[in-house]
């Protein structure tokens, strides 16, 4: 089974967050590494929705905290 280089990094990025979040790590790391993740695999989007995917991974870790703790106390 061959990985690209993309692949790999991706696969490499994941098992540091799992591994930061394994170690008790803060989830403001898991956020940040799943958003670096989340811009790398933009890369592999046609151009016509590359700007609409990265749109989606600037959301600040403090707006995702906000929107979740208003979700849950629905």
């Amino acid at each position: 089974m061959k990985f690209g280089l993309r692949k790999w990094t991706a696969f490499v990025l994941l098992l540091v967050a799992v591994a930061l979040n394994a170690g008790a790590c803060s989830n403001r790391a898991v956020y940040d590494n799943l958003r670096v993740h989340q811009r790398q695999e933009c890369g592999d989007q046609p151009m016509s929705s590359y700007e609409q995917c990265l749109e989606r991974t600037r959301q600040t870790y403090e707006a995702y905290k906000r929107e979740r703790r208003e979700a849950l106390e629905l």
